[in-house]
C-alpha cells in the first residue's frame, strides 16, 4: 500500500484497523468509528498500541500503521519465541530452530495442497500479529510456574498481566492457553500431584479471563457457530469435490459429508492436515511426567486445532485459534530436537549424532521430491482421493519402517540406533518444513531455481547451527573461535535469506489481477479525506454517502468501504456496516454473505441518504442533533443534490468529493 494521498486498492481490514487506531487516539474504550455512538465490543489492544506509537513518535498515523508498526512487533515475536525455547532447552540453537519455523510458516504438504492454520502471522490482522509476543510472554511465565520450586508474587503478577494482555490482544488466545493448562493438569493428576494446586490456580485465572473477554469482546464471537469440520469446506480438496465451499450452511456438521466418497475424503484431508505439523514430532521427547512444560505446549496446539475444527465463522476466523496455538509448537519442536540430540550423543557420541543429524537434514530435499512426484499435480475430482492417499501413505510407511527399526535395534542390544534414528527423523521433518511447498495460496510450483535456493539455505542453517555449537575438527585448520564466529554469521545470514525470500514470494502471490477501478480510492478522494482530517477536530462526526466497496450505493452491495473514517480519522455517523454483529448474524440470509446484508436501522440509513439526495432544513438539523458537523459527499457513491450548497457551507472540493460544513 502506498502512503496517502496515493491512489490505492485497499484490503478492507487495513482500512478498518486504521480507523479503529484513530478512534483510540480520542476514546478509550472506543466507539465504532464507522457507526458513531455505538460501543465497540472487540479486541483492540493492537490498535491502542498503534495509537500510542503515533503519539510518542509524533508521526502521521498512516505512516506508523503502514510502515513502522508491524516490523518491530514481528521482530519481538521472533525474539520471544527464541527466549521461550532457550528457557526450555537451556541452549541457544534450539531457539534458532523455533525462530526459523515461525518465520517460514513451517508446513509439510504436497505441492498442490494448501491448508490454513500454519502461519502465526496475518499480514492484514494487526491483532493476530500483536498477540504473538504476548502469547509468548504468557508461555514463558507458565513455564516458570510449572518448573520453579517456589513462585514469587512477581511471577504470578507477570502471568496474570500477560494473560490479561493476551485476552485484549486477540480473543482466541486465552482459550487455547486454557486447553494447554487443562492437559498439563490432567497429566499432573496422574503423575505429578505437587503441581496440581498451581495449575488449578492458573486454570481459575484463565476461566475468569475467558468470561471477562467474552463480555468485553462480544463482537468477536459474531457469526460463530458450532459446525464439526467446518474449516475443511475451505480446503482445496473439498472445493474440488463439491465445487463450492458451502459458506452459508449452519448445519452441526460439515455440509456435503453425506455425498459419495466424502467420508473417505474427509479422513484423508484430516490426515494431510495433521501431517502438515509433522515438524513438531521431535517434541515427543519433551513429554515427561516430571516436567509438565511439554504437555502445556502440546495442549495449546491441540486446543487450537480442535477449535479450528469445531467452530465456524463466516469469515473463516476460527483459523486464528490455530494461528495462535501453533506458536506453542515451535518451542516444543526446538526443545524436542535438543533432547533428541542429548539422547543420541549420550548413547553413540557427539560425532555420530552430528553425522545422523546431517543425514536427516540432507535427506529432506529427496523426500520432498519423491513426495511431490507421487502426489502429482492438482488432481480432478476423480483423481483426488488417490492423490491424497499417495501423499499420506508414503510418509506414513517411512515412519513405520523407522519405528520398527528403532524397536528391533533396542531388542537386539544396539540401543543407540533408536535415538540416532529419531534424531535423524527430527532433523528431516524440520528441514523439510522449512522448504516451502509452493507460492502460498496459489498451489503453483515455485519459480525455477527457487527450490534449490531454499534447500541450500535450509542446509546452511542446519550446518551453521551445529557447527556453532560443536565447533569444527582441529584438522580442518581453522581456530575454533574463528570457525564458531563464522558459523554464527553464516547462520544469521541464512535465517535472514530464508525469511526474506519467503516473504517476497508471499507478496508476489498476493498480487491480484487487475481489479475494477471502482475499488480504487483515488488521489482526489484521499486528498479530500486528508483535508478534512487537517481541518476538523478529533471528536467531530462526519456524515457520508460512501457505504460500498464499489462506491455506488446499491442494495446488497459489499458494505466494506471503511476508507472515509480511516483516511479522515474521524467518526462517521453511518459509513459501512459489514462488520457489525447484526450483519454477521444474518450471514446467509437470502443466499448472501454478511457483507451484503442490509443495514439493521433503515430509518437512519434513509435519513443519512436524504441529506445528500434531497437535503432539507429538517433532515440536516436531525443530523446535527446526532453530532454531525461535516458532510463528505462523493458523487461516485450516489447523486448529490445541488441544493446542498444552499443549506450547508461548501468548504472543499476535490475531484468527485465535496465537503460541506453544517451551518
Amino acid at each position: 500500500i502506498d502512503l496517502p494521498p496515493a491512489s490505492n486498492i485497499w484490503y478492507p481490514d487495513d482500512l478498518w484497523h486504521l480507523a479503529l487506531s484513530a478512534e483510540l487516539m480520542r476514546s478509550v474504550p472506543p466507539d465504532m468509528p464507522q457507526l458513531a455512538g455505538n460501543t465497540f465490543f472487540y479486541h483492540w489492544f493492537s490498535n491502542a498500541h498503534v495509537a500510542a506509537m503515533t503519539w510518542t513518535t509524533g508521526l502521521d498515523l498512516p505512516v506508523v500503521f503502514l510502515r513502522l508498526w508491524m516490523a518491530p512487533v514481528i521482530a519481538l515475536a521472533v525474539g520471544v519465541v527464541f527466549a521461550v525455547t532457550e528457557q526450555l532447552s537451556r541452549r541457544t540453537w534450539p531457539g534458532a530452530v523455533a525462530a526459523l519455523l515461525l518465520g517460514s510458516q513451517a508446513a509439510l504438504f504436497p505441492t498442490w495442497l494448501s491448508l490454513p492454520g500454519f502461519s502465526a502471522f496475518g499480514l492484514h490482522s494487526p491483532s493476530q500479529v500483536f498477540s504473538i509476543p504476548i502469547l509468548g510472554l504468557a508461555l514463558h511465565s507458565l513455564v516458570h510456574v510449572l518448573r520453579d520450586r517456589r513462585v514469587g508474587a512477581g511471577r504470578w503478577v507477570l502471568l496474570v498481566l500477560s494473560l490479561a494482555g493476551a485476552s485484549g490482544a486477540k480473543s482466541s488466545v486465552v482459550p487455547v492457553l486454557l486447553c494447554g493448562v487443562m492437559l498439563a493438569l490432567l497429566v499432573a493428576l496422574v503423575a505429578n500431584r505437587p503441581r496440581v494446586p498451581r495449575l488449578l490456580a492458573v486454570l481459575g485465572v484463565c476461566l475468569v479471563l475467558v468470561v471477562f473477554t467474552a463480555l468485553l469482546t462480544a463482537g468477536s464471537s459474531a457469526g460463530v457457530i458450532v459446525q464439526l469440520f467446518s474449516t475443511v469446506r475451505s480446503s482445496q480438496p473439498w472445493v474440488i469435490m463439491t465445487g463450492t465451499g458451502s459458506p452459508f450452511s449452519k448445519a452441526p456438521i460439515l455440509p456435503g459429508i453425506d455425498a459419495q466418497g466424502a467420508p473417505k475424503l474427509l479422513l484423508l484431508v484430516l490426515l494431510s492436515w495433521a501431517l502438515g505439523y509433522a515438524w513438531a514430532v521431535p517434541g515427543i521427547r519433551a513429554l515427561e511426567r516430571h516436567d509438565l512444560s511439554g504437555w502445556l505446549l502440546l495442549g495449546v496446539g491441540l486446543g487450537g486445532f480442535a477449535a479450528m475444527m469445531l467452530l465456524s465463522q463466516d469469515g473463516l476466523s476460527q483459523v486464528y485459534f490455530m494461528s495462535g496455538a501453533v506458536v506453542a509448537l515451535y518451542p516444543l519442536a526446538g526443545w524436542g530436537l535438543s533432547l533428541a540430540w542429548d539422547a543420541a550423543a549420550s548413547s553413540a557420541g557427539p560425532g555420530s549424532a552430528l553425522r545422523w543429524s546431517l543425514v536427516g537434514a540432507g535427506s529432506a530435499p529427496a523426500l520432498l521430491v519423491i513426495w511431490r512426484t507421487l502426489s502429482g499435480p492438482r488432481p480432478t475430482a476423480v483423481e483426488l482421493n488417490g492423490s491424497l492417499l499417495r501423499g499420506v501413505v508414503v510418509p506414513a510407511r517411512v515412519a513405520c519402517v523407522l519405528v520398527a527399526a528403532s524397536v528391533v535395534s533396542r531388542r537386539s542390544g544396539r540401543g543407540s540406533v533408536g535415538p540416532l534414528a529419531f534424531l535423524a527423523v527430527g532433523w528431516l521433518v524440520v528441514t523439510a518444513a522449512l522448504v516451502p511447498r509452493s507460492v502460498p495460496g496459489v498451489g503453483a510450483p515455485l519459480p525455477p531455481g527457487t527450490e534449490t535456493t531454499f534447500v541450500v539455505v535450509g542446509l546452511l542453517v542446519v550446518v551453521g547451527a551445529l557447527v556453532s555449537l560443536f565447533g569444527v575438527p582441529s584438522r580442518a585448520g581453522l581456530p575454533r573461535p574463528t570457525a564458531t564466529v563464522a558459523a554464527n554469521v553464516l547462520l544469521g545470514l541464512a535465517v535472514v535469506a530464508l525469511v526474506v525470500t519467503e516473504a517476497g514470494l508471499f507478496q508476489t502471490s498476493m498480487q491480484a489481477p487487475p481489479l475494477k477501478s471502482a475499488l480504487r480510492v483515488s488521489v482526489a478522494e484521499t486528498t479530500a479525506a486528508r483535508w478534512l482530517e487537517a481541518n476538523s477536530e478529533p471528536d467531530d462526526v462526519v456524515a457520508t454517502n460512501v457505504h460500498c466497496r464499489l462506491k455506488r450505493t446499491v442494495p446488497h452491495c459489499d458494505a466494506r468501504a471503511f476508507w472515509v473514517s480511516a483516511l479522515t480519522q474521524r467518526r462517521a455517523l453511518l459509513e459501512s456496516w459489514a462488520y457489525t454483529a447484526s450483519a454477521h448474524e444474518r450471514h446467509g440470509v437470502g443466499g448472501r454473505a454478511y457483507s451484503q446484508q442490509p443495514f439493521e436501522n433503515p430509518k437512519l440509513l434513509a435519513l443519512n441518504e436524504a441529506a445528500f439526495r434531497a437535503p432539507t432544513t429538517q433532515n440536516l438539523a436531525a443530523l446535527e442533533s446526532r453530532g454531525v458537523r461535516w458532510l463528505f459527499a462523493d458523487t461516485q457513491a450516489g447523486p448529490v443534490s445541488a441544493e446542498l450548497s444552499q443549506r450547508a457551507e461548501l468548504v472543499h472540493e476535490s475531484g468527485p468529493v465535496k465537503i460541506f460544513r453544517l451551518r
